[in-house]
């Protein structure tokens, strides 16, 4: 019986690649995202085009392991070039006021906040070097620091 199996294995060998490949794209389905079957399938669809030139087992062997390494590393390099286009280019919600400039409402001292508004929003300050400003003054936001601004008077 084990003689049988066998000698059904050795005639269909590209059979068998083929479905290990198979198995490995129906893995590779069931865990989206992840793109670790899909380097194993590849490497089963080389070595049952290998299997197709050589009764080997080894030689079939190698040619699934270099397959995968090879699926995996152009896969590798793809996933990780294609998620740099998809970084965001900008910051967001407090930590894009960084820059702005917006305009004192009540007089910032060194020992009092105040508060400035900037871009439609008010928001408690303070200054950068503990110097005072007037009301009416236009401020830079330098950094956010909890739930205030850190802000400096612009020149004119």
């Amino acid at each position: 019986m084990i003689d049988l199996v066998l000698d059904w294995f050795v005639a269909n060998r590209t059979v068998l690649w083929l479905f290990v490949a198979l198995m490995c794209l129906v893995l590779e389905m069931s865990s989206p995202g992840l793109f670790f079957f899909l380097s194993f399938f590849f490497g089963a669809l080389v070595a049952a085009g290998a299997s197709l030139f050589t009764i080997s087992w080894l030689a079939q062997t190698i040619a699934f392991v270099l397959g995968t390494t090879g699926a995996f590393l152009l896969l590798h390099y793809w996933i990780k070039r294609r998620s740099k286009v998809f970084k965001a280019h900008s910051q967001t919600n407090v930590y894009a006021l960084r820059n702005k400039h917006g305009r004192v409402l009540k007089e910032i001292r060194p020992d009092a906040m105040g508060l400035v508004k900037v871009e439609g929003e008010t928001w408690s300050a303070r200054t950068l070097q503990g110097q005072e400003i007037k009301q009416g003054a236009v401020v830079k936001v330098m950094r956010v620091k909890g739930a205030h601004l850190v802000v400096e008077e612009v020149k004119k």
